[in-house]
């Protein structure tokens, strides 16, 4: 249940972003930052006053009757997986933002998201999948499982050891154990990575691999295990526009932003096979965002047409 001080304050927040003249983005995604439940209140509340606007200005003239919704609204309950874009803590449009509800009773459903395209998606178990831009998975949920093809994800599962829920990148499996963790699939490679509790990665070709929060593990295409340390707090981090990296090719870094804004974004031939391991924070306009984080990633940016390109620089922060 959700602290009652956290939905007062979601509240305050909503009504005051409301008025034409707030300026107070910087306070605002500071508290969204500090905990996800600012961030999950926020942002369900401010699609409840959404809906709410929009079911006003629907209404008919006064002396009109009141069109009946439709009966299979009713039916939603137990069958529907709500997905709704989240509202992130970048005040510059920097997201698209949809709304949208799966009605569909069939336990298997697609997801896909176009870049700059976020969804959360939530089971009526109480699990929840944050999904980013560029992504794409099947989920079974009466198997409680999920085929990830590609993409970014975070799921905060509701642990139940009788029907543990499982997520598939091909031949792998990563299953819960009653916690919160984030994948991260990427042509051949994949990243997990744990926030909280704990996961098991299974392979044909490994031993099984536990993973505990603070752990993550990088499986390549020549089907081997790395694992290794994540930073603290990292998981789930891509819903506020941060982005951290362990080695990644700059071709890898211009596609996860490309996903993350919608916003064309490449890496010249010269530099995308070059690695960066460091935290970029996207927040604002794209292009202004760019240039501010080309230093660190030791890259020129040029715009081309719709597009941007990165491009050699002398200044780099590689590995």
């Amino acid at each position: 249940m959700m602290s009652p001080v956290i939905s007062a304050t979601a509240q305050e927040w909503v009504i005051r972003t409301r008025h034409p003249e707030f300026e107070d983005w910087d306070a605002l995604g500071l508290w969204m930052s500090a905990d996800v439940r600012h961030a999950d209140e926020f942002n369900r509340l401010s699609l409840l006053d959404q809906d709410i606007a929009e079911a006003v200005a629907a209404l008919p003239p006064h002396g009109e009757p009141i069109p009946l919704l439709p009966r299979t609204r009713s039916r939603w309950h137990g069958w529907a997986l709500a997905a709704s874009f989240a509202l992130l803590a970048v005040p510059a449009g920097l997201f698209v933002r949809h709304r949208t509800v799966v009605t569909q009773p069939a336990s298997e459903m697609a997801i896909s998201t176009r870049p700059g395209e976020t969804r959360t998606l939530a089971f009526p178990d109480g699990t929840s999948i944050a999904v980013a831009g560029g992504s794409s998975l099947t989920i079974d949920k009466a198997a409680r499982r999920v085929d990830m093809g590609r993409g970014l994800a975070t799921f905060s599962v509701e642990h139940d050891a009788a029907h543990p829920f499982a997520v598939t990148l091909g031949d792998i499996t990563v299953t819960d154990v009653g916690t919160v963790f984030e994948i991260r699939r990427r042509g051949d490679e994949s990243v997990v990575s744990v926030g909280r509790g704990e996961v098991r990665v299974d392979s044909r070709d490994n031993q099984p691999v536990r993973l505990v929060a603070g752990q993550q593990v990088r499986l390549s295409s020549q089907r081997t295990f790395e694992t290794g340390a994540s930073a603290d707090g990292s998981v789930g981090q891509w819903q506020r526009g941060v982005l951290e990296y362990d080695g990644a090719t700059i071709a890898d870094v211009a596609a996860d932003i490309q996903d993350l804004t919608g916003a064309q974004v490449t890496a010249s031939p010269a530099i995308a096979d070059r690695r960066f391991a460091g935290t970029i924070a996207m927040a604002g306009d794209p292009g202004q965002a760019l240039q501010h984080i080309s230093p660190l990633l030791g890259v020129t940016v040029r715009r081309h047409g719709e597009a941007w390109i990165l491009e050699p620089s002398s200044n780099a922060i590689t590995r």
